[in-house]
């Protein structure tokens, strides 16, 4: 009698177990190889964002704002961006994966390597101009490492502007110097030299940069004739912005499991073993 009272008991307790366990929310199971990505993209953070802080430095210098921030490898960054705004198209899984795999198409070429993003603001109601491509800035003698610019919003427009130089005592000094206007711009490059593995720093170096206000008597700036006046050249030069970076010490936040899931499918030869 008690074996049966036990055997009904324990009847009763895998009943129980058995109802609690359909209430509990179940994890979609998929054939070896798939992921649930539609679910993992809802559940991605903004991953990209935490990489932009990271490795953040800011400078200023008359009016002129410079943000860079040290991404140690473009590909994670840019496949944790898009998969983040992938995540709102609300595709299922099949369209979802082959829209990933897309992704991974367009930026395999960047695994492993640096990215460099700056981000720069001006004064308002003040003219800035660059005298060089945004890229060259970047170039270090003492160091000797390179970057290429791929990105650049909006591009910026070289054209011939006409410079007079007024100093004190002597001539005036008339010089045609080709210019692009700096404003709010964003830009982005990428280094094949510079390595994580090595603490060698490198410097990052944003010059040649001339400001000037509106025209005023004989100084200033008349953008329809395009012509600049000064009264030396000195006077109207931004002293440069130099940020030094040591890529052995950067911070790396731990990516979110979903992207690791995701990227480890898509990078099967880089999984842990």
């Amino acid at each position: 009698m008690k074996r049966f009272k036990s055997l009904k008991a324990l009847s009763i307790n895998l009943f129980l177990l058995a109802l609690v366990s359909l209430t509990l929310p179940q994890e979609k199971v998929f054939a070896q190889g798939d992921l649930p990505v539609s679910i993992l993209l809802e559940e991605l953070s903004d991953y990209h964002k935490e990489l932009e802080k990271a490795n953040q430095l800011e400078k200023s210098e008359k009016g002129l704002e410079l943000t860079v921030q040290a991404i140690p490898d473009a590909y994670v960054y840019y496949m944790a961006r898009d998969l983040k705004k992938l995540s709102r198209a609300g595709y299922d899984d099949a369209r979802a994966w082959k829209e990933i795999k897309k992704l991974h198409t367009k930026h395999r070429k960047v695994i492993g390597k640096v990215l460099i993003n700056v981000k720069a603001d001006t004064e308002k109601g003040v003219y800035y101009f660059m005298q060089k491509k945004p890229g060259p800035h970047s170039l270090t003698q003492r160091t000797k490492k390179t970057f290429k610019v791929v990105e650049e919003i909006p591009k910026a427009k070289y054209v011939k502007w006409q410079v007079f130089q007024h100093p004190p005592n002597r001539r005036r000094i008339i010089k045609n110097i080709t210019f692009a206007r700096l404003k709010k711009t964003t830009w982005s490059m990428i280094s094949t030299t510079v390595s994580l593995k090595k603490r060698d720093p490198f410097v990052y170096s944003f010059s040649n940069i001339v400001r000037q206000t509106p025209k005023s008597s004989e100084q200033g700036v008349n953008e329809s004739t395009r012509q600049l006046s000064c009264r030396i050249w000195q006077d109207i030069i931004v002293k440069p912005l130099k940020f030094e970076y040591f890529p052995g010490k950067w911070k790396i936040p731990s990516p979110p499991s979903e992207l690791t899931r995701i990227l480890d499918e898509l990078n099967p030869k880089k999984k842990k073993k």
